[in-house]
């Protein structure tokens, strides 16, 4: 069993990341396989976890041996901490030296599958995905970024629990207990619409607060990595691992990349999109008439007063442009740069719709551009 788990981290994680456009792109048999790797929740016994967390971080708590929750890396853990609720972040043995293995895994997998042309060059994909995985495994590093975001957020019904470094370490984090509903459950389905758009609000502000004002952007926007505490009316984070920053240059190239499909300027935007392959050295041939047509579109929730995010038009569409846009292109190396922020939009799209969220997306987008 803790073979299986070593092996699963990585290896979904990484095909997590790939498979960002796969709801475009790739075949329903590969989203399916993904899906299905990523609700697997292998527990590890305690026996096998008791060994990860140093014995002078032990003596100071008591620690639930019944896990909360297996994520992709880790295993989670409630714990008791100077009268204080806690969870613990238990690293899994062994899994950072499993990466380059499973992405060797992945790269015959997407191989295999035949999906994407013969000449793309995936080799700075797969190298942005590596440097990303040893990042979010890298838990020192985590609950410093937490503890930024928690400085950095002052937005009312969203929260970012305490850390507490005095009892973490490389293999363990340890944060304030929280409760609330995750909203991958389906509790959150049903609660009323209007609690529901306002969950979707506060996520769809949050991205654009770290776009515009943090330079740090939570790429995994998951449902699994947001509560919703209904009692206290707020949106709890819970997962920073994935938050990273990016250079000036990169983050101005995507503020007005979103400004050119706010105002909907096609030559904005292209002038944009050729900067940005420039400077990611990328080779890419594309038909730029249908590319403004694809992303124009999906782009229409900030150009509208009132969307409906849980459309099936329009993600039926999107399908559509995606394949006649990826069939009459010619892409030898894709550009990385964005991937993770690309990440998280597609994220978004994806929490707006299973939230069935209708507000004015147009607005709040303006309040930032203003």
């Amino acid at each position: 069993m803790e073979d299986i788990n070593m092996m699963k981290g990585s290896f979904v994680k990484a095909a997590q990341m790939l498979s960002l456009y796969g709801e475009h792109f790739l075949p329903s048999e590969v989203r399916d396989f993904i899906s299905q790797l990523q609700s697997q929740g292998h527990y590890l016994d305690w026996e096998q976890m008791s060994p990860l967390i140093h014995q002078d971080i032990q003596n100071k708590l008591e620690i639930s041996e019944s896990p909360l929750a297996a994520a992709s890396i880790g295993q989670v853990h409630r714990a008791r901490y100077c009268d204080k609720e806690v969870v613990l972040k238990i690293q899994y043995r062994g899994i950072r030296d499993a990466i380059d293995l499973d992405l060797k895994l992945l790269k015959f997998l997407i191989s295999s599958l035949k999906v994407l042309p013969k000449k793309i060059n995936l080799d700075p994909i797969y190298q942005e995905i590596r440097e990303n995985l040893i990042m979010e495994m890298d838990y020192k590093r985590e609950l410093s970024v937490q503890q930024k975001f928690k400085e950095l957020l002052d937005e009312p019904g969203i929260y970012v629990p305490e850390v507490y470094p005095e009892i973490s370490d490389n293999m363990v984090l340890a944060s304030e207990f929280c409760q609330g509903t995750l909203l991958s459950s389906q509790q959150v389905r049903k609660l009323d619409q209007e609690i529901k758009n306002s969950i979707a609000i506060r996520i769809f502000k949050l991205f654009f607060y770290e776009l515009f004002h943090f330079n740090l952007i939570q790429t995994d926007a998951h449902p699994g990595n947001y509560l919703y505490d209904k009692d206290k009316d707020r949106l709890v984070i819970i997962d920073f691992g994935s938050v990273r920053g990016f250079d000036e240059q990169a983050i101005n190239h995507y503020q007005r990349m979103i400004k050119s499909f706010y105002h909907g300027s096609k030559d904005d935007f292209l002038q944009v999109f050729h900067e940005m392959i420039e400077m990611n050295k990328s080779e890419v041939e594309i038909n730029e008439d249908e590319l403004w047509e694809y992303c124009f579109f999906i782009t229409k929730p900030i150009r509208e007063n009132n969307f409906d995010w849980a459309s099936t038009e329009h993600a039926n569409k999107v399908f559509e442009l995606a394949q006649r846009t990826l069939k009459n292109s010619k892409v030898k190396t894709p550009p990385n740069q964005f991937l993770f922020i690309d990440r998280k939009v597609v994220g978004l799209f994806f929490l707006m719709k299973t939230l069935d969220a209708k507000f004015n997306a147009r607005e709040i987008v303006g309040e930032f551009l203003d």
